[in-house]
């Protein structure tokens, strides 16, 4: 199986996704398997890589839901955007 490098990027265009009065960038990924969270990581980039290794320590085979939401200091995670890999 080959591994997955998982690029995202947010669509600042509109200005609803800037990180207005944050310190800093930061960002929830999720791998999502059959609804259930197999993987959660936190990144301060929008990149991430799922490497085959983590693939098999997840048991995670066939198709996943890559799931990554911009992080608030004050309020949270925002809304996820979705992306189903394999298949």
């Amino acid at each position: 199986k080959a591994n997955h490098a998982l690029t995202f990027k947010l669509d600042h265009s509109s200005g609803a996704a800037q990180p207005l009065g944050e310190e800093s960038e930061q960002y929830l990924i999720q791998i999502i398997v059959g609804g259930n969270v197999k993987r959660q990581v936190f990144s301060a980039t929008a990149q991430y890589r799922y490497l085959q290794a983590d693939q098999f320590s997840d048991n995670v085979t066939g198709v996943y839901e890559v799931r990554v939401a911009q992080i608030s200091e004050r309020f949270g995670p925002g809304l996820f955007a979705s992306h189903i890999v394999g298949g």
